[in-house]
């Protein structure tokens, strides 16, 4: 441990020795190892690696560095050592460094029982062991080593060989475990995320004991779920079996659902049949079923069989995308993005989040749609990848339910009521073009034209956008209902948005003909008659002032701030037009100050917007109606089930009765 391993000492004082390194388990390790008295005090630039045993400094000689990898689950060095012996210390997965024991087999029973109690108890485990290497037999091997390294075409074929030549016979010294503690409250994180119907998958390179015990720990599972776990060393005919199996129970939980809530009772009876004679189900199975939640647990062997099938991989997907919880033990980097394809490809409408924080997160993170990566002891490569970086996992409930609810919810409005607002505008000058014979007059003055979204109808959705507020953020957090919208997509959807177009465009006709037919043709009292410009203004003051109100009714948290903006907006429009008809230069040169002294200009304003805000008001009672619910208040989200791909196989009762003694179902 004190010589196997990558860390660097950042001060040449015994007592003061700090280890650093990209790995927090190496720095454990070191740790250990000073602790029984084996302190690591450096290296020089001639690979010479400097212990202290018992306050007795030693000197080994660094002869290779044979680098840990993900596909390679190990790392080993060659020293010489002080008595001049050459010997290799190998560290790694107990799944690849048991099948190189030969020198002492006997001992790895035992050591399996230790690792089997370090898992159990969320321990992450290491095997440890050693080679001596005679002269010779290290010299061929560091010439063959030499040519793999300098063949800079095919190094990375021709090292992992070169590596497994020298990296076998070896004598084991035993096994490691390491507490892999979890941050602060992340089982209150992982449940929230379930109870609001996030599907869950943790994949991880730790043993399936070690990932399961972490599991329970975090609440990611519980003893009310359904636990679905593949048999170990199952080959390719096992695995299908039992993914049949384990998709007839959640079949059998739907057909129970259904009969509960009184849809086609007999289908349902006919439809268990099969599944009464196959397997025989418990009490405490039976009452869990009825909890609807249900946990897959997988690990290498099976997701590479899984990976490399077609026909495997649909089943899987169909299975997994049922279940609450799904669990991925000894995983690589390389499977962790081809799960994370797995979902984008067979699902393109969900959106998938990535959360890591080490190296070995990094594919996974830059596969999914959105990344998050954990600033800690593991380093920062996660947190440069990815999208966002938080410094805790339990951040990220107040990232999701507060501020991406938020975020979805003012953004899904801005875009849709930016489109409102413009159709709106726009609609009375088409509509004039049939007055106009579509002669290309303009319904508008051209200056004031621009200041529409520059000047009177910016300000206040800018404001909505950023600092709005539906509820208190505690509230967000503690009801799940308000981050549901989300995930079934209600806030932001085609219906939706042509529900503002339509909305828009229906105002939009009513503010030109009642504009258009409100001033009266004939002379004031100056001598002057009003002109299509006059008009003009009636629309363009009615339109400003509509979609203003809308975005005040609209805002959920108002201040002064907010306020004074509509009030800006309006009474700028106002004192724009007024000084621009002053002004002889303009095309409504003395039209808006001429209508201001009609009173239809103010009664036209006055019904316009009023008969548009009962227009709001009817057409949001005809969608209910017609069941299509645009209030993002008024949204159940308690009953809703997501849409998933039909289970496209049916197994004969031969089939269910074979599959029933493979499988381990709890």
């Amino acid at each position: 441990m004190a010589t196997c391993h990558t860390v660097i000492t950042d001060s040449k004082e015994t007592s003061k020795i700090v280890f650093q390194s990209s790995s927090p388990d190496e720095t454990a390790l070191v740790n250990a190892a000073r602790h029984f008295g084996y302190l690591f005090t450096g290296r020089d630039i001639n690979n010479n690696v400097f212990l202290e045993i018992n306050k007795n400094r030693v000197i080994f000689k660094l002869m290779n560095l044979l680098e840990y990898s993900s596909e390679r689950k190990r790392m080993s060095v060659i020293v010489k050592c002080p008595d001049k012996k050459i010997r290799l210390f190998i560290k790694g997965a107990d799944s690849v460094i048991r099948e190189r024991v030969t020198k002492n087999p006997e001992i790895i029973k035992d050591t399996d029982k230790f690792l089997m109690n370090f898992a159990q108890r969320g321990l992450r485990t290491l095997m440890v062991a050693y080679k001596e290497i005679g002269e010779k037999e290290y010299d061929e091997w560091s010439d063959e080593y030499r040519r793999a390294l300098n063949n800079h075409l095919e190094k990375d074929k021709f090292m992992p060989a070169v590596f497994d030549k020298i990296e076998n016979d070896l004598y084991l010294l035993g096994s490691t475990a390491i507490e892999d503690k979890l941050q602060d409250n992340v089982d209150e994180v992982l449940e929230s995320f379930i109870k609001t119907g996030i599907k869950v998958w943790v994949l991880t390179g730790d043993k399936t004991d070690t990932a399961k015990s972490i599991a329970f720990s975090c609440r990611l599972i519980t003893h009310e779920f359904v636990i679905f776990e593949f048999i170990e060393k199952s080959n390719l005919i096992d695995i299908r079996y039992q993914m049949i199996q384990f998709s007839e129970q959640i079949k059998s939980y739907e057909n129970i659902s259904n009969k509960h809530h009184g849809y086609n009772r007999e289908a349902d009876l006919n439809r268990n049949e099969l599944y009464e004679v196959g397997n025989s189900v418990n009490l405490e199975n039976s009452q869990k079923k009825l909890s609807k939640k249900f946990a897959l647990i997988l690990s290498l062997d099976e997701i590479t069989r899984i990976m490399k099938n077609p026909e495997l991989k649909d089943l899987f997907y169909q299975l997994a995308i049922r279940c609450n919880s799904v669990l991925c033990c000894r995983v690589t980097p390389k499977q962790k993005a081809q799960m994370v394809n797995l979902v984008k490809e067979r699902q393109p409408n969900t959106t998938t989040l990535a959360i890591g924080d080490g190296a070995n997160d990094v594919n996974m993170i830059n596969s999914a749609h959105l990344g998050i990566g954990i600033l800690g002891v593991e380093g920062r490569q996660a947190a440069r990848a990815s999208d966002y970086a938080i410094g805790e996992f339990q951040y990220l409930k107040r990232l999701l339910f507060v501020h991406g609810r938020e975020s979805y919810r003012k953004n899904s409005y801005v875009v849709c009521y930016n489109f409102y607002k413009n159709v709106l505008f726009v609609i009375p000058q088409f509509w004039f073009g049939f007055s106009s014979y579509f002669s290309g007059q303009t319904l508008y003055d051209p200056w004031i034209y621009q200041f529409y979204n520059i000047v009177f109808t910016c300000l206040p959705i800018i404001w909505f956008g950023i600092y709005d507020k539906e509820v208190s953020y505690d509230t967000l957090i503690k009801d799940t209902r308000y981050y549901k919208q989300g995930i079934i997509g209600k806030l932001f959807h085609s219906t939706r948005f042509w529900k503002w177009v339509v909305y828009g465009i229906l105002q939009g006709i009513f503010v030109y003909l009642y504009s258009y037919y409100s001033i009266p043709f004939g002379v004031d009292s100056s001598g002057l008659t009003p002109d299509v410009f006059s008009n003009g203004s009636i629309a363009y003051s009615t339109v400003v002032l509509i979609v203003n109100i809308k975005i005040l009714v609209s805002t959920c948290s108002h201040s002064l701030i907010s306020i004074g903006l509509f009030f800006y907006s309006v009474v700028s429009y106002f004192v724009i037009e007024y000084i621009m008809s002053k002004n002889y230069r303009f095309d409504n040169f003395n039209n808006f100050s001429m209508i201001m002294k009609s009173p239809n200009f103010y009664l036209s304003i006055i019904i316009v917007i009023s008969i548009c805000i009962i227009l709001d008001i009817a057409i949001k009672r005809i969608f209910m109606i017609f069941g299509i619910i645009l209030d993002p208040l008024e949204i159940n989200t308690e009953n809703y089930e997501p849409k998933l791909p039909e289970i496209k196989f049916t197994p004969t009762i031969e089939e269910m009765t074979e599959i029933n003694n493979k499988c381990k179902i709890f």
